[in-house]
């Protein structure tokens, strides 16, 4: 699916990411397309599968709106 969304947008890996709750299919699917994979705990997964998962997701977040102040204060 990611793969197909970089190609049709002309996106390599490192210019998205995927976001979701479930690593065993949100977090699998982006490191499938070597992007990189957020994992938001507002729905299955816990910050105890965060940590056990292999590999972890790159980012673990409490929600969608942390991941919003977080790209928000990451602008200049």
């Amino acid at each position: 699916m990611l793969t197909g969304i970089m190609a049709r947008h002309r996106l390599a890996a490192d210019e998205i990411a995927m976001v979701g709750d479930r690593i065993y299919t949100d977090i699998a699917m982006a490191r499938r397309a070597g992007a990189l994979g957020v994992l938001v705990l507002t729905g299955e997964a816990t910050g105890a599968d965060a940590a056990a998962a292999q590999p972890p997701p790159d980012l673990v977040l409490p929600s969608l709106a942390e991941l919003g102040e977080q790209l928000r204060l990451s602008r200049p």
